[in-house]
């Protein structure tokens, strides 16, 4: 990631590996190159190099800049900050800065006199948190929470602050080039997301100090927004179509919102030009068609799509044309996070994903969304992302699954394939552990592996997948239909880190509408394996059943599940809360909450299967199914049984006494002992005693 210094215009790196931003630029070369004569009354001082004339008109017109619509300050109407903000902010005026360490402390620094802003942490600080405290005071969090503050009262000592940290950071601080003895100037990956984001930050701020600055304030500002923009432009065009290029969009993004705040500065039409060169770039190394982001993170969607979405917006305000395939992608990416979303506003767990539930402006977002979407079923699968939703309906109260069975993702996943998630009555019910704070490297290790997901080992072994471009989307059997839906997912990369033990997994996932979910797992290999499976329960109240069997929460004000296995011979243990490794029973997503890990393990001789029926109910009532396996000369079949009768589930061509089926999934209903309804995906033939079920008084709906 390097720069060989030439002469001429880059000759200010090697300035900046001593010097601050503000001085990044020669006055003649600032004026001369950087700042268009468009701007009324600068011509002719730029022409006579009357440089103080120039700041003062340069000042002038800053000053008079009218808001942006991307500033995020709303002319105090926002909602009410709570005192935890006001009172972060006071500390600010004190010269305070404190930030959760991410192991239960805080840290605090000073930012009093000439304190140290530089992001190189001390030696022997070997931890992440100072680290990333740094991060956060060069990303310019106290201004962001001055202006704040600042936007709701109207206390000028806030906006004060805000410029004094603003001029004291530009005027003091170089933006951490290294000069290398090769005449190269070096420079990380992070640095330059420092610059993104503080930059950013600058730019929302602006219209809330900009009628009190200064004519040296203003200048030394114009010149380091100049020099940053023109550092994530290099970069930009250095870097991308790499695995980065997800951050050099939203390097994109900020220099069009500099743009539109300046809009007669040179940098102003190279952020228009560089969008129409990189941008579609950008989108095609990062997104899969179906508009899912290649990390395979729900979590790290959200944010990263926003940019690209926030990118289009912006290039509309700039007149930029010929964007219809951009604008048709940018889509897709918001679509994505409605089709996948949970009932209760959360995203799926996947990979690095924290709890965030969506609330107020953002839950109208998705309701919006859905309106225009209009989809014509409430499951939802993205196949070239590999992630399927399985819903009753789009409401809060409906039930729900998530099922991952797609590309193991570029950054920010776990080896989590085959993973599931419920929800249901409005709660979440199973649940992935999602992100681990990245400070914690020895519990993130651990948490990201398979063990700590809601899928299965063999021999002690889990997933050690890595990235694999798919060229075509995933080839999953998957259907929906307003009676029942299926999907089914198959690991066959082989288990443990050189991935040599040859045992197949494919899991199979049926819901029978507003009823249940069941799951089937087979496993194809030789010999006897050691398998162990892990489920995680967002109830605390877990127990087992007396039958040995089953666990059932008991939560007295919200809803419950049932939770069902088919072979007594699983044995069964619930860990809650482990503070300590392997962590079970601990959701790091939100604040290390304790839940319940249910852990089954069996002694098996391949090829076998498993089925595991999951039952959520309301409080107020209770478990009303059981599950129990039945004989099948092949494939699968198991029955369950609840208060309307019972349903015997057939999953791949399978005889089981006198039922036959050649579809890939296979549901016999039955009440009072008589069959009423056939349910099948796949195949062409089923039978009751050797007689056709087209030929007999029960109706069969075919998909």
């Amino acid at each position: 990631m390097g720069l060989n210094i030439v002469p001429g215009r880059d000759q200010r790196m090697k300035k900046q590996v001593f010097e601050s931003c503000a001085r990044a630029l020669d006055d003649s070369e600032f004026y001369g190159e950087e700042i268009l004569t468009g701007i009324t009354g600068l011509p002719e001082p730029v022409a006579s190099e009357d440089w103080k004339r120039c700041d003062k008109v340069l000042a002038d017109w800053m000053r008079a800049r009218p808001k942006p619509q991307f500033c995020p300050y709303d002319d105090h109407t926002t909602v009410l900050l709570g005192q935890d903000h006001i009172n972060r902010a006071n500390d600010i005026l004190k010269g305070l800065f404190t930030l959760p360490d991410s192991k239960g402390g805080f840290i605090t620094e000073s930012l009093k006199g000439e304190f140290e802003w530089s992001p190189a942490y001390a030696p022997g600080n070997t931890y992440h948190p100072p680290k990333m405290f740094r991060y956060h005071l060069n990303q310019h969090e106290p201004l962001s929470s001055l202006a704040e503050v600042y936007n709701q009262t109207t206390e000028t000592q806030y906006r004060d602050r805000i410029l004094t940290l603003l001029m004291d950071w530009i005027r003091r601080v170089p933006t951490y080039w290294k000069l290398l003895q090769s005449n190269e100037c070096e420079r990380q990956h992070w640095q330059n997301m420092m610059t993104r984001n503080r930059f950013e930050k600058w730019l929302d701020i602006f219209p809330l100090i900009s009628a009190v600055l200064s004519d040296r304030d203003a200048v030394d500002l114009m010149k380091a927004m100049v020099h940053h923009a023109w550092l994530m432009d290099e970069y930009v065009g250095q870097h991308m179509g790499s695995g980065i290029s997800g951050t050099l969009v939203g390097m994109i993004k900020v220099n069009l919102k500099f743009a539109t705040l300046f809009p007669e500065t040179r940098m102003a039409r190279q952020a228009a030009s560089t969008f129409k060169q990189h941008f579609r770039t950008g989108i095609e190394t990062m997104f899969y068609p179906d508009g899912g982001l290649k990390y395979c993170c729900t979590g790290y969607h959200r944010a990263v799509s926003a940019w690209y979405v926030q990118a289009v917006g912006l290039s509309k305000g700039l007149s930029i044309g010929e964007i219809d395939h951009e604008r048709e992608m940018v889509w897709r990416m918001q679509t994505y996070s409605a089709r996948l979303m949970k009932p209760d506003g959360n995203v799926p767990l996947l990979g690095d994903t924290g709890v965030n539930i969506m609330a107020g402006s953002e839950t109208d977002w998705r309701k919006k969304l859905l309106n225009e979407m209009d989809p014509d079923t409430p499951s939802q699968a993205l196949k070239w992302s590999g992630a399927y939703a399985m819903r009753s309906g789009w409401e809060t109260d409906d039930l729900y699954l998530f099922f991952n069975a797609g590309p193991h993702g570029t950054m920010h996943n776990h080896q989590d394939y085959l993973s599931l998630e419920v929800s249901g009555f409005g709660k979440p019910l199973i649940v992935e552990p999602g992100i681990t704070p990245y400070g914690r490297a020895e519990q993130r290790n651990q948490l990201i592996s398979s063990p700590a997901h809601n899928t299965l080992t063999v021999d002690g072994y889990g997933q050690h997948r890595s990235h694999l471009e798919p060229t075509e989307p995933s080839a999953n059997p998957w259907h929906t239909s307003p009676e029942f839906d299926y999907v089914e997912g198959t690991f066959d990369e082989g288990f443990g880190p050189d991935q040599s033990l040859k045992v197949t997994h494919t899991r199979s996932v049926l819901f029978i509408k507003d009823e249940y979910f069941l799951v089937i797992d087979r496993l194809t290999g030789d010999g006897l394996h050691d398998v162990r499976w892990h489920y995680m329960f967002y109830p605390q109240s877990l127990e087992l059943g007396s039958d040995g069997t089953s666990v059932h929460s008991n939560e007295v004000d919200g809803p419950n599940v049932a939770f069902f296995w088919s072979d007594p011979e699983l044995s069964a243990e619930i860990i809650q809360g482990e503070t300590v490794y392997p962590y079970r029973g601990l959701m790091t997503s939100q604040e290390d909450r304790e839940t319940s890990s249910l852990i089954l393990e069996a002694r098996a001789c391949l090829p076998s299967s498993t089925a595991f029926l999951i039952e959520p109910f309301r409080e107020e009532k209770g478990s009303v199914m059981t599950l129990s396996r039945m004989e099948a000369e092949k494939g699968v079949a198991v029955m369950v049984e609840h208060p309307d009768g019972k349903d015997v589930v057939m999953i791949s061509p399978t005889v089981s006494g006198d039922l036959r089926t050649d579809g890939v999934a296979t549901v016999f209903r039955s009440r009072s002992d008589q069959y009423y309804c056939v349910l099948a995906y796949g195949g062409t033939s089923v039978t009751v005693g050797g007689v056709p079920v087209a030929d007999m008084d029960i109706s069969i709906s075919w998909h």
